[in-house]
């Protein structure tokens, strides 16, 4: 299985990291793996040769990584897993069949417990993906493409008993080639990957080297693959092809599992097995397809093996001869010279000016013998007058003009644009094909730098003789609509006087910024003084807000950061402090939210002046963080508080400036920083309340963190402690954590709480003695030196329970973070989860 994209930033590619867990060296080696562990890998090295790079998608029995070849300075894919014996079954089995059109393995072995299979690199797009980026549908071109060469792999693959098994959009890629210079060196083509549970047959028909029993993807899954005892056959995989086509020509697979519970599962084989797909005018009335291919389809998805075709080859032919295009009308003269000639695939094997003279006059394709050479002679006579303008005395002049075209680039499709302004929205990337056609031979073609406006990115990607491709990219999300974007294309030719010139007219649209339903139904929407950032395939925006009570609670966004060799993913964060009447409307809504009962004076919430909610259990406050943001809402990680309160910042400015004597940190006051995704310019100050924030819209804030925090004080005018969500130490099992929250908030009789200790992390003030605002700094013989994170962690911690220690006290607030990690999933759970909610750092 190897999904070949455009590669991610670093950024994103960090993202994919913070969700996996991280690599553990001494547990790789002692060979104590579970499937968790495998997507971890970046940076490990097989066998000495193969480095793992960049984290691809995980399938089959494990994971798929793109790694570098150390021997030859090459790109691989390599997918490891924990089977090694599977893996030899694998290898060997894929090594059995050679074909341009399914993917080659190279090289195989086990590196201290850990599997790994080498395979070719394929760059390019996997057929699910076309598929949705066209609306669901495949070109009629692009039908005949995918079942001439993948039906040519399989029948190939059938014809060694070689089966596939897991056939679907998925498994198949086009495949884009580029030789050394950017330029396309081959027609793209489709390539049929991951033969990782297939299956070998006999000379009986019996299968043999079965990898895996019960394989495939249910919605792909021929009927006799669900009885007790399945074997799949050449049949089967002329089903699962059936399912495909079907699928790329009507828009959807002919029986379909609407979500992951075990009822959908159930009517999803219940239908595969006993009802008939509905016709194609019944499901996608509106496409048009030939009557003959739609029963090339229908006979593919026959309940019966034996009333399906038998080989793969009759699919291929069959179908091809349905699908053939109409021939084109016959024409008894030239081209009209001011049509412009359509561009073909954009590589060396382009037509040339003759060709195209043979596709312009059809009576040489119908004629012979002795009528052949008159229109030889003629088209020699045409080529002539188009290179050098020859004209008889009297005659109308009779002129091929050399023309440029722009097309639209997506996959094996080209487009010609009509010069109509193209919507792009900021970030995504548009491909454009600038041809020059009818070029004299002797002519030498001159592509100049493309004119383009400020804030769009165009870049060179591929290069012929006669034209050039270039992707479009407007490179700042907070681009809204605007009057059009012109990007301007030009070539010259020698020998012609005139340059050619296309130009390209872009109207700009705002992308779409992150904010799940669960969020929006809320009531959280995108702040006035927000902007767009964009964090590896994600747009965010900069500031979230949400009106509770007469309040506006506002969230500031942080984005991802690499600390310590560990990342931080995405999360946001609150502006200030909750207060007193935010806490207060919660309460109002959640008449249960208490952990122990308290007197009326012991809820200092409902009374006194405005400020900071204090004398607040942590799981209290906990459950105030769901109820503020559903189920991606909690108290933060100590790490997640200490890099936006700027403890980090801070930290990597000193980091940055070299060796520090501890007089010379005892000089620095603040720091200047820049954040080009916030697009912020800060101080960082030596503590939390000691910095400046500005934005690049929106007021600047003083006294503020280098993200935006603002630090009330209380009534005392000290800086209030604050409460995170990791735990110190817990003596009951995880089980028991999970049991506290069933209700959003335990009670004080539950047992976990009458046996366990439960203590979390403050943060945000200082020792006794040291300076409130200087919190990331110490006093040291000679000046200060920086806190390290266990000065920190030792500063103080807090008491879950009244059993046990003070639980809550009038010193100590919270605030509130908001995940990005799954927080728009159908299937988040309310239930509490230790993992997710307590010791995230």
């Amino acid at each position: 299985m190897i999904r070949s994209r455009p590669w991610p930033s670093a950024a994103s590619t960090a993202a994919s990291w913070s969700s996996t867990p991280e690599f553990d060296a001494d547990l790789m080696t002692t060979g104590e793996l579970n499937a968790d562990d495998l997507e971890g890998l970046v940076g490990r090295e097989l066998d000495g040769r193969y480095l793992l790079d960049q984290f691809i998608d995980r399938g089959g029995f494990g994971v798929v990584y793109r790694g570098i070849d150390k021997k030859f300075n090459s790109s691989v894919a390599v997918k490891v897993g924990l089977s090694y014996r599977e893996f030899m079954k694998e290898a060997k089995l894929a090594a059995e069949v050679r074909h341009d059109n399914i993917v080659q393995v190279s090289d195989y072995g086990n590196d201290h417990g850990l599997a790994y299979l080498v395979m070719e690199f394929l760059q390019g797009d996997d057929l699910e993906k076309l598929f949705k980026e066209q609306g669901h549908r495949l070109t009629n071109e692009q039908l005949r493409k995918l079942v001439a060469e993948v039906g040519d792999a399989l029948s190939h693959a059938h014809s060694d008993q070689l089966i596939h098994r897991d056939l679907k959009p998925r498994n198949i890629i086009l495949k884009t080639s580029r030789n050394r210079t950017g330029s396309s060196s081959h027609p793209a083509r489709f390539v049929l990957l991951d033969f990782g549970i297939a299956a070998k047959l006999d000379a009986k028909g019996t299968q043999r080297n079965r990898t895996q029993d019960g394989a495939g993807t249910v919605e792909y899954m021929a009927p006799e693959l669900l009885r007790t005892s399945p074997v799949a056959t050449v049949a089967s995989d002329i089903y699962a092809f059936g399912v495909i086509l079907y699928q790329m020509m009507t828009g959807r697979v002919p029986f379909q599992q609407c979500d992951n519970s075990h009822m959908a599962l159930a009517e999803c084989l219940n239908a595969i097995a006993h009802q008939l797909p509905a016709p194609f005018s019944e499901v996608a009335p509106d496409r048009k397809y030939p009557a003959a291919a739609e029963a090339v389809v229908m006979q593919c998805l026959e309940k019966e093996a034996a009333k399906r075709p038998a080989t793969m080859s009759e699919v291929r032919d069959q179908f091809l001869r349905a699908m053939e295009p109409a021939p084109a009308a016959a024409s008894s003269r030239p081209r009209d010279l001011s049509q412009t000639l359509r561009p073909g695939e954009l590589d060396d094997t382009a037509p040339t000016p003759d060709q195209r003279l043979d596709s312009w006059n059809p009576e040489r394709q119908r004629s012979s013998g002795g009528t052949r050479w008159p229109w030889i002679v003629a088209a020699l006579a045409l080529l002539a007058v188009a290179v050098f303008g020859l004209t008889r005395p009297g005659q109308p002049s009779l002129t091929f003009e050399t023309t440029s075209t722009l097309s639209s680039v997506k996959g094996a499709e080209i487009a010609p644009l009509d010069g109509q302004p193209l919507e792009l929205v900021a970030g995504e990337r548009l491909t454009v094909a600038f041809e020059v056609l009818d070029v004299p031979r002797d002519a030498t073609l001159k592509f100049d730098v493309p004119e383009a406006p400020a804030g769009v990115v165009v870049k060179e990607e591929a290069a012929t003789g006669s034209s050039r491709t270039y992707s479009i990219v407007i490179d700042d999300p907070n681009q809204g609509p605007a009057p059009p974007l012109a990007v301007v294309f030009k070539a010259t030719a020698s020998h012609l006087s005139n340059p050619f010139e296309q130009r390209l007219e872009l109207n700009p649209l705002r992308p779409k910024a992150w904010l799940p339903d669960s969020l929006r139904s809320l009531g959280y929407r995108e702040a006035s003084d927000s902007r767009l950032c964009r964090i590896g395939n994600e747009v965010f925006s900069t500031v979230l807000e949400r009106r509770v009570g007469a309040e506006t609670v506002r969230m500031l966004l942080v984005p991802e950061t690499e600390i310590n060799d560990r990342r931080i993913r995405t999360f946001y964060v609150m502006e200030r402090l909750v207060s007193k009447a935010q806490f207060q409307a919660f309460a109002a809504a959640t008449p249960d939210y208490q952990l122990a009962s308290r007197s009326t004076d012991e809820r200092k919430w409902e009374s006194g002046p405005e400020g900071p909610v204090t004398d607040i259990y942590v799981l209290e406050a906990q459950r105030f963080a769901r109820w503020l943001a559903g189920p991606s809402g909690s108290l933060p990680a100590t790490s997640e508080w200490e890099l936006a309160a700027g403890y980090y910042a801070f930290q990597q400015l000193l980091e940055a400036r070299g060796e520090l004597t501890p007089d010379a940190i005892q000089q620095i006051t603040r720091m200047r920083r820049t954040d080009p995704l916030l697009g912020a310019e800060s101080w960082v100050g030596k503590g939390p309340s000691l910095g400046e924030f500005n934005p690049a819209q929106g007021s600047s804030c003083k006294g503020c963190s280098p993200y935006g925090l603002k630090f009330d004080r209380l009534a005392s005018g000290t800086l209030p402690a604050e409460m995170t969500s990791t735990l110190v130490s817990f003596t009951s099992a995880e089980a028991d954590l999970k049991a506290l929250n069933r209700n959003d908030v335990p009670r004080a009789t539950d047992k976990a709480l009458r046996d366990g200790l439960y203590s979390a992390r403050l943060r945000g003030f200082p020792m006794m003695g040291e300076s409130p605002e200087e919190l990331w700094v110490k006093n040291v013989s000679g000046g200060q030196a920086l806190r390290s994170q266990e000065d920190l962690d030792g500063i103080g911690t807090l008491v879950l329970l009244p059993e046990h220690g003070i639980g809550f006290d009038s010193y100590i607030g919270f605030r509130v973070v908001i995940s990005t990690e799954g927080a728009g999933s159908a299937t988040a759970s309310r239930e509490f989860s230790a993992g997710r909610n307590f010791v995230r750092n």
